[in-house]
């Protein structure tokens, strides 16, 4: 839906969506209200293409959204299954796996993740392959380099990082360019995922887009190219200025810093890309941790999620020059040193200001590193194989864990991680720059993480209450006549809590609704002992209040034309 003003100040609105994705009845059924009038107003819309409601499925990390009573919106982090995908066991992998990487699904039984090597004999890129989103995974034998007399090993490239792999789901691309590699401020194409030559006439970025990673992809919602990369940014108001931070040079002039910058445009053509917006800079990063208080940002990981996009930056948290333990390692020259950690915003543009998840610890970690002890000496930790910086690796997947589930219900990402600090990627690997004090070897991988579906954050009560609510403004669908509206809860509720859904309409009013008990991600609500069917309510603008009793966490909700409401309905238990 594109909205637009006139100039007589009147609105207009476009419909569009791709050919081909919603199937042979594309008669759309919109509904379109203007509650209250001027700068108060509120746009409200719906709309119904074949079976399919759009704008339907809403998450509870946009908390601005609701309205909140005893309630609030916490961020909500993933679990960290211990298992590594990749680590580095091959001859090209010596030394160690690189901060950078992405995983793409090709189709239901090709997955891949895309990730490189550092080490004496320099840089490598590599590919691993499985059939599932939790693998395992392999390292095929490609044949396609040779390194120390073999082409046995999985090289996609030499030299070249290419990191940043996805599908271009672009209409009009030919098949031979559809998956694209960014290596720097250059885009590489290929037709299998293995082969990849660099398209001259392809280009994107900015001065430093590429030197943390860059990403790209096509958004079939907003039919355009999305960019992500970094930007270095005036200094602001960051603390970095008025403190002697490693890789900080504040009172020495004009200063830059780390942020985040994304950029749009419609086709991957050179000088198409719009100027960069800075969506998340480090003069936002004012929460310090046991090392410093300066903290700027590397990569975005940008993807969309439903209703809004997510960053997924790595905050770079800066040690001090005046701390007498690192003057030995500054003192061989290497000043830019700290930890790294990820962080979780969002943003309903990308090209808008993103915001932390967390309302009430905004820059809390969404991926802390793991536990471990500094060896100051060696620019690294023993412990955790992830005690010196964290980085989230590209992209998001869909997996089906239970097999009672008629839905998927987990998301499973990768995250890279290494007991190297930022200073010990560069120094570990240069004559000079540590004095090592330990032959154990440097720990570096990649490993799985899962999250509940849609849960990214979680509408919860405050401490201290045992009933709350949240309530918003919807314009509810108008269905087709073979299928019925209902309300879909994505919630987890422990024993003796509830949660309970109602509209600002006679007989569907959280008095009418039936508790909602039990841990799914996708059941309906229901109203008067069992009714789930809300279509005496399509096509009219409404509030709709969720009620949260003791113990209830609610992660999304999805309003949906079903084609069986039979399915579909819970039973009250009293």
């Amino acid at each position: 839906l594109r909205v637009a003003f006139n100039p007589s100040g009147a609105l207009s609105f476009a419909f569009s969506w791709r050919e081909g994705t919603l199937g042979s009845d594309l008669s759309p059924r919109c509904s379109i209200k203007m509650l209250g009038s001027g700068a108060r107003s509120t746009i409200l819309w719906s709309c119904v293409v074949g079976n399919v409601a759009t704008q339907t499925t809403r998450t509870f990390i946009a908390a601005t959204d609701f309205n909140l009573s005893n309630t609030r919106v916490q961020m909500e982090r993933p679990t960290k299954t211990r298992e590594l995908a990749i680590t580095p066991t091959t001859p090209a992998e010596q030394g160690y796996i690189h901060f950078y990487s992405s995983v793409v699904k090709f189709n239901e039984t090709d997955y891949r993740i895309y990730y490189f090597s550092k080490g004496i004999a320099g840089y490598h890129s590599h590919v691993a392959t499985a059939t599932t989103p939790l693998g395992p995974w392999s390292k095929p034998a490609l044949g396609l380099f040779d390194f120390n007399g073999s082409s046995d090993n999985n090289l996609i490239s030499v030299d070249v990082v290419l990191v940043s792999v996805f599908v271009d789901r672009a209409p009009d691309v030919p098949e031979s360019e559809r998956i694209k590699a960014v290596s720097g401020n250059h885009i590489y194409t290929s037709s299998d995922g293995f082969r990849f030559s660099l398209a001259q006439s392809l280009y994107v970025g900015w001065k430093n887009f590429g030197d943390t990673q860059p990403v790209l992809f096509w958004d079939d919602v907003a039919s355009e190219y999305i960019a992500g990369g970094r930007v270095d940014e005036a200094w602001g108001d960051s603390p970095c200025l008025s403190h002697p931070y490693q890789g900080a040079t504040p009172n020495s002039g004009p200063g830059s810093t780390r942020s985040v910058g994304t950029a749009t445009s419609s086709t991957l053509r050179n000088g198409t890309f719009s100027k960069y917006s800075v969506v998340l800079g480090s003069n936002q990063s004012h929460v310090g941790s046991l090392d410093s208080s300066c903290v700027d940002l590397y990569t975005s990981a940008i993807v969309r999620y439903e209703d809004v996009f997510l960053i997924f930056p790595s905050a770079y948290y800066h040690f001090r020059h005046t701390d007498p333990e690192r003057a030995p390692a500054i003192s061989r020259g290497k000043g830019n040193d700290g930890v790294l950690a990820v962080r979780l915003a969002w943003a309903r543009s990308s090209t808008d200001h993103f915001s932390y998840v967390d309302p009430l610890i905004p820059e809390a970690e969404w991926i802390p590193r793991g536990r471990g002890r500094f060896l100051v000496d060696d620019w690294r930790f023993v412990g955790d194989y992830d005690a010196g910086h964290v980085f989230m690796t590209w992209g998001l997947l869909q997996h089906t864990s239970s097999t009672a589930s008629a839905e998927w219900d987990t998301i499973v990402g990768y995250h890279h991680g290494s007991q190297l600090t930022h200073g010990g990627v560069d120094g570990w690997f240069t004559p000079g720059y540590h004095n090592s004090t330990t032959s154990t070897p440097i720990l570096s991988g990649i490993e799985r993480l899962e999250l509940r579906r849609d849960g990214f954050a979680s509408l919860r009560l405050v401490s201290g209450a045992t009933v709350g609510s949240a309530s918003l403004e919807v314009l509810l669908p108008t269905c087709r006549a073979d299928t019925a509206l209902q309300l879909l809860l994505n919630a987890e509720v422990a024993v003796g809590g509830a949660v309970r859904v109602g509209f600002n309409h006679s007989g569907f009013a959280v008095d009418d609704a039936d508790d909602w008990i039990g841990n799914d991600v996708r059941r309906a609500a229901t109203w008067n002992l069992g009714s789930a069917d809300l279509s005496a309510l399509e096509g009219l603008p409404s509030q709709v209040m969720f009620k949260l009793v003791h113990s209830a966490q609610l992660y999304a909700f999805e309003l949906r034309c079903v084609s069986n409401p039979s399915l579909q309905p819970h039973t009250k238990i009293s």
